[in-house]
């Protein structure tokens, strides 16, 4: 490429010159002429003479042309030469580096095809890992459903069996409100853990019921129930909490397989366990066919008595919940005089054996529970771990009673000019530590522990329980709330029948506020409590007497009968049984009154007392039993 360059130039730079020559000896040509004509010369002859001289130069520059034509003719080649050496030298050098970059490709090339060969396999590996674990885990969903359903089979097989194992039972789980708002409260739908109260393991079976729960309210379902279906739908080792959430339902009907055996309770510590003579009675008397047998009984902390033949037997032939019984031990003798005793006690007494008795007043049994052993110390045993035991199943039953409610507490303005006070079934379950409570009101006793309820209080760590002063209703108390989608708090107004059961709904709305993280208005417990005192120091003189009578109120209604007519008379005007003293003195007929007197009163305090601890237990420490029945603080109630 350069030495074509170099040719064109050079051309170029001859037929300037050559140009210019001609030009200079035209030029000269005319001088000459002009010259030989200024000498006297003619024309033609200067013109003459002037073509000889061209011809001899002419002939002159031709062999002075082709010397030099040669020597330039050399010098060209020798360019030229020199041109296609130094081009050979070049396309030399090109080439040796085409060839080493080629070399560093091939290499790159082949280092970045190992790198990708590789990964490839790496990745092969991976994927092979990834099928191999996908099987691997679906295998064990198979193999974990397969198991489920195997046992479901079995709960079904051994249900329908002579001597089933299992039973199936159908059972309603149901969710409770949502109570994130105080004005707008609804069902919730779907399954979750926190709505049903209700924990499912891997299983299928209930591993937990929450404290606080509508599922521990209702009792339905126990830790341990295997579910075998959903809406009659069975599961086939799907989880239960998946299938109820396939449809959003309120509540969901479960079909439930639950053990019937009871294992080695003989061989467990519980409460108490024993040698015991135990019989059937119904008021003392023994029921039809039913005689004394000596049995093993164990009192577990789950309030079930087991009893058993020997105190080895694997399986008891009977297992009796004691939830909602009373237990008494008979009043031998009454101010010097000795009281004549039921057919079952007096048999028992003469056998030198120390009986107790389990009844049930609100009739939750149909028959009584008459228990013997053979030394005092041991029916004292006895009759201390039966009581801790109910009273302890006490405080972990729902707080329940009657309780006014003031209305308006979420109109405004003029509307809430209109509300009415309303008597509401309040129902109070105490939660699992910071968790939110659920205070849940009905119109009346549920009929149903599946009854949803009218509304609810709002009891999280915002709320605060404190007296109502302002309030006109009598034993008034508030509480002041924020659910978590209201905009401001809302105060609800509650006034309880009389002090005694305010102090009790305080008390327990003030635990529930506490173990969700909250508050209470201490002091004012505080107040209430000294008030209480001062007025319990008051009626000491009466209280001797009133316990008295308050003793006597519990015989039972042949006991009643061999009392003297003035104190049948005392025990009638403690009860408040209309009667008249100066006619009514018929021991049977004023017994026959004190018995339906206080049945009544057992009946009022199911549908419209508290669930929470004994009738003489004071939540204020006062004891005794004694109600106070007005308050007044900071200008009265």
């Amino acid at each position: 490429m350069k030495l074509k360059t170099a040719m064109q130039l050079a051309q170029q730079k001859s037929r300037g010159l050559r140009e210019d020559l001609k030009a200079s000896m035209a030029l000269a040509e005319e001088a000459m002429v002009g010259c030989l004509t200024g000498s006297g010369m003619s024309p033609a002859a200067a013109k003459a003479m002037l073509e000889k001289m061209k011809q001899a130069r002419d002939a002159y520059s031709a062999g002075h042309q082709t010397e030099r034509q040669a020597k330039e003719d050399e010098a060209a080649m020798e360019a030229a030469m020199e041109a296609k050496r130094k081009a050979d030298e070049l396309a030399a050098e090109a080439a040796r580096l085409a060839t080493e970059a080629n070399a560093e490709a091939a290499a790159e090339a082949k280092r970045l095809a190992d790198i990708a060969a590789e990964e490839a396999r790496v990745a092969q590996e991976i994927a092979d890992m990834e099928r191999a674990a996908a099987e691997a885990e679906r295998n064990k969903i198979r193999l974990h459903k397969e198991g489920i359903q195997k046992k479901a089979k079995e709960i079904k097989d051994s249900a329908a069996s002579a001597e089933p194992e299992f039973m199936l039972l159908t059972i309603i789980m149901e969710n409770d409100l949502d109570v994130s708002s105080a004005t707008e409260q609804k069902q919730q739908v779907g399954y979750s853990e926190r709505s049903t109260g209700v924990i499912f393991s891997d299983k299928n079976t209930i591993s937990k019921i929450r404290k606080g729960g509508l599922a521990q309210m209702q009792g339905m379902l126990q830790v341990g129930d295997t579910i075998i279906a959903v809406q009659g739908k069975e599961l086939n080792g799907e989880p239960v909490g998946e299938e109820c959430n396939k449809e959003k339902l309120e509540k969901y009907e479960l079909t439930v397989g639950r053990s019937t055996k009871v294992q080695n309770l003989s061989q467990q510590v519980g409460e108490m366990q024993g040698w015991v003579y135990m019989i059937k009675a119904i008021d003392g008397t023994a029921l039809a066919l039913q005689w004394p047998k000596k049995q093993w009984a164990v009192l577990d902390k789950k309030g079930n008595i087991s009893f058993f033949d020997k105190s080895r037997d694997e399986k008891p032939n009977r297992v009796q919940p004691i939830k909602g019984a009373t237990v008494k031990t008979p009043v031998l003798k009454l101010r010097g005089q000795e009281l004549k005793q039921p057919p079952v006690i007096d048999s028992f007494i003469k056998q030198m054996r120390f009986p107790l008795t389990l009844l049930w007043e609100q009739k939750e049994v149909d028959h009584d529970i008459v228990m013997a052993t053979t030394a005092s110390p041991e029916r004292s045993d006895w009759v201390k771990a039966l009581n801790k035991t109910l009273k302890a199943q006490r405080l972990l039953a729902p707080t329940s009673g009657w309780l006014v409610k003031q209305g308006g507490r979420t109109k405004e303005g003029i509307m809430s000019w209109f509300a009415t006070n309303k008597r509401r079934w309040f129902v109070l379950v105490q939660p699992e530590e910071n968790e939110d409570a659920v205070f849940r009101y009905y119109d009346g006793p549920p009929p149903s522990l599946t009854t949803p309820p009218r509304g609810a209080v709002i009891l999280n760590n915002k709320a605060v329980i404190e007296l109502d002063t302002a309030s006109k209703m009598p034993n008034a108390f508030k509480v002041t709330s924020k659910g978590d989608n209201d905009p401001k708090a809302i105060t609800t107004i509650l006034a309880a029948e009389n002090n005694k059961d305010m102090g009790r709904w305080m008390k327990q709305i003030a635990t529930a506020i506490a173990a969700s993280g909250g508050r209470s208005a201490e002091d004012d417990l505080k107040t209430l409590q000294a008030a209480r005192k001062e007025e319990v120091g008051k009626l000491q003189k009466k209280g001797a007497q009133q316990n008295n009578v308050s003793q006597l109120a519990k015989l039972d209604v042949e006991q009643l009968k061999e009392l003297p007519i003035k104190t049948l008379h005392e025990v009638a005007e403690y009860l408040d049984v209309p009667f008249d003293p100066k006619k009514d003195k018929d021991p049977k007929k004023l017994a026959d009154l004190i018995m339906g007197q206080r049945n009544a009163q057992a009946a009022d305090a199911n549908t419209g007392g508290t669930m929470f601890g004994d009738d003489d237990d004071d939540p204020f420490g006062a004891g005794g039993g004694m109600v106070l029945n007005t308050y007044h603080s900071k200008g009265g109630m």
